[in-house]
């Protein structure tokens, strides 16, 4: 793989143990036939005693290659404590901060890291035990954006031989070789074993089972991204999976919801396939249900597909209004929660006129109204005539016609007591439709932009 072009400033991490001296001293002697740059920062984490010596180490090292040396120094256990993480992850955290931040003040192109074949080994199986899909079975990437790693396809045996043919000199972290962190162990205990009782190239193995991971995750990822186009749909609310979703392979339909709960909260980490069977399972459950995420995020049955959005609220909340409407003191307006107006007048119906059959006015008969009008939002019982005959519960209506819950309590009624006469921007009632025996109208319009 293409790791580096002509030109580029290489920033290496150098701790100076065995791997990142056999990185430097190698980029350093073939920088000129590599046409690169290189650079060098150590991170003192402030953990050990020893800590100092190491860095005084790394100084020396660079000083007499002339290779231009920076260090940042951050104490990891206090960082750990203030973030709650662990120590492993702390350090992680910091290198990559101090490695940025060099990177960006020193204008260099990549971030050149030591990791090697048995990092990768030991990576996949870290990855395995705690559980993983393809993408953590990839291990690490050789090349991911501006950071690389030049030496995984060498062996931790291959750089102990390298080290001594240029009878080079290293330090030795001794906290390498104990077993309370998980990697340790993995480590000194279980690789070696693994090696010993099963076959000795099992370090080669796993390294190219990464590779087959990862280039499967790679055809995996182009893949989801065509699924993503046909399933989902991005909303003001949130993103919409649609129940398109089964009509896809099992794998996909698993790494489409991951895809889209990283989307919307902004991270991966913690997410995992446990939360996938949730959402999975909300797909067939009835409208309105919904399931907590992490990061804040909810996912929630809607029809036709499942919500995805931050926080358990809707952006709007619902609106209670009721306002009485008196047409027949002149023309009447009332101005609606969403800034629109309704305007109410009623006149003698001529019946050589032509009957509105725009969504923006509507004619009623005002001699079948008996009661006061009064403008709101829907209540338990509400109904309106599909027909001469026939009567129909707004509830009904609105599932029927698929309105989302959240929107339903938006929805301006025109009522005569329980009797709906228009749900605004949607259903008439026909028991005041314009007949020939009219003899006033009742004109209502609507103004302004939802």
């Amino acid at each position: 793989m293409h790791m580096m072009t002509k030109g580029e400033h290489i920033l290496v991490g150098f701790s100076g143990g065995a791997d990142s001296v056999c990185l430097l001293n190698t980029l350093w002697r073939h920088q000129s036939a590599l046409g690169i740059t290189v650079s060098a920062v150590h991170v003192n984490h402030r953990l050990r005693k020893t800590a100092d010596r190491d860095e005084s180490f790394a100084r020396s090292f660079c000083h007499e290659r002339n290779i231009p040396f920076y260090v940042v120094s951050e104490d990891v256990a206090v960082y750990a404590g203030e973030r709650r993480m662990t120590i492993e992850e702390a350090g992680r955290d910091v290198r990559m901060h101090a490695f940025r931040t060099v990177l960006k003040e020193t204008c260099a192109d990549k971030i050149a890291l030591a990791h090697h074949k048995n990092d990768q080994a030991e990576t996949v199986l870290f990855h395995l035990c705690r559980g993983t899909g393809m993408k953590g079975l990839g291990g690490i990437r050789p090349k991911n954006g501006d950071i690389i790693h030049p030496l995984l396809c060498v062996t931790r045996s291959q750089i102990e031989a390298y080290i001594a043919s240029e009878g080079l000199h290293y330090v030795i972290d001794e906290t390498n070789l104990q077993n309370d962190y998980t990697r340790n162990c993995l480590r000194n205990e279980v690789l070696p074993r693994l090696q010993d009782k099963i076959s000795d190239a099992v370090i080669e193995h796993m390294a190219m089972t990464a590779g087959i991971c990862r280039d499967a995750q790679d055809f995996l990822e182009a893949a989801c991204s065509s699924c993503k186009e046909r399933c989902t749909l991005n909303t003001k609310e949130g993103v919409v999976v649609s129940d398109a979703l089964f009509c896809e392979h099992t794998y996909m339909q698993q790494a489409l919801l991951l895809d889209v709960m990283q989307q919307v909260s902004g991270n991966r980490k913690d997410l995992g396939y446990i939360h996938v069977q949730d959402v999975l399972s909300l797909f067939h459950k009835q409208v309105g249900k919904q399931v907590d995420l992490p990061y804040e995020m909810v996912a929630r049955r809607t029809y036709g597909g499942v919500l995805f959005a931050r926080g358990t609220k809707t952006e709007k909340q619902d609106v209670i209004m009721q306002t009485k409407v008196c047409p027949d003191e002149g023309k009447t307006q009332i101005v609606l929660p969403d800034g629109r107006e309704l305007i109410f007048e009623v006149k003698l119906y001529d019946k050589s006129a032509i009957i509105p059959q725009n969504q923006y006015t509507k004619w009623f008969d005002y001699d079948r109204i008996n009661g006061h009008l009064v403008v709101r939002t829907r209540q338990a019982g509400d109904f309106f005539y599909l027909d001469e005959t026939h009567i129909q519960k707004v509830k009904s209506y609105m599932i029927n016609e698929k309105i989302p819950a959240s929107q339903r309590q938006q929805i301006a009624m025109i009522c005569e007591q329980s009797h709906v006469l228009w749900m605004v921007g949607y259903r008439m009632s026909s028991f005041y439709q314009v007949t020939k025996q009219t003899k006033r109208i009742l004109e209502i319009t609507i103004r302004g932009e939802k």
